[in-house]
């Protein structure tokens, strides 16, 4: 009983530090510097290293914090500017909050349910997720546009009417990914899985991607869907 009674009370202990260290943590993303909240992000990464059960719950608090702090700031329904600005900074520096929360999000997968990543209409242009794990991710009409994204997992994630101009998707994981009306013009996808990704007549392909490329490929290519804008 005593070896018991010991390790309750470890455990106790443990998970009150724990919660300490979290509620710490989210005071520190509301700050006002961005150094502060880099820090808030970098203390739930350690959590979320070693507590896989509270990596859903960390997830769920980043995915709220890029909403928040990156949202598309034009029309949402139309992600795409008339042409690519070359000239606008990557995300990792000229938001590198939002630039780590993404790292955050790509490493640390919670166990179990998996959880849905809701990132859709956010601005995420110039974003660095080589090796990012976003599979079944929401990223409807956000923009990727010259994202850096070698080897990125987007299996069966949502990227309807996402904007990905420029994006670097060399290797990338794009099996079962809902890619229509997606603009994918002037992608790197040299090495992509597209298998069963589905496309419409509104996808943007980069160039010498036409229809025998695609079927070679296992893209679907299907009508137009009632409802999708």
């Amino acid at each position: 009983m005593g070896a018991l009674a010991t390790w309750r009370q470890v455990t106790i202990s443990r998970e009150g530090q724990i919660t300490e260290r979290f509620t710490h943590a989210i005071d520190q993303l509301g700050s006002e510097k961005v150094e502060v909240r880099v820090g808030g992000i970098r203390a739930l990464e350690r959590i979320a290293t070693n507590s896989k059960e509270d990596r859903a719950t960390i997830a769920y608090v980043l995915g709220a914090f890029v909403r928040v702090h990156a949202p598309w700031p034009g029309d949402p329904l139309k992600t795409a500017t008339p042409a690519v600005d070359e000239d606008l900074p990557w995300l990792q520096h000229r938001a590198p909050d939002v630039q780590t929360a993404m790292w955050v999000l790509g490493r640390h997968r919670a166990v179990g349910e998996p959880v849905v990543l809701y990132l859709s209409r956010v601005d995420l242009r110039g974003a660095h997720l080589a090796q990012a794990d976003l599979a079944d991710a929401q990223l409807r009409h956000s923009c990727l546009a010259r994202a850096w994204m070698p080897g990125v997992d987007l299996r069966q994630s949502d990227l309807s009417m996402a904007d990905l101009r420029q994006s670097n998707l060399q290797g990338a994981r794009l099996r079962q990914a809902n890619l229509q009306g997606t603009n994918l013009l002037d992608a790197q996808l040299n090495g992509a899985d597209l298998t069963e990704a589905r496309s419409d007549s509104r996808t943007v392909w980069p160039d010498g991607f036409d229809a025998a490329r695609l079927r070679n490929a296992g893209v679907l290519v299907s009508p137009i869907s009632p409802g999708l804008t």
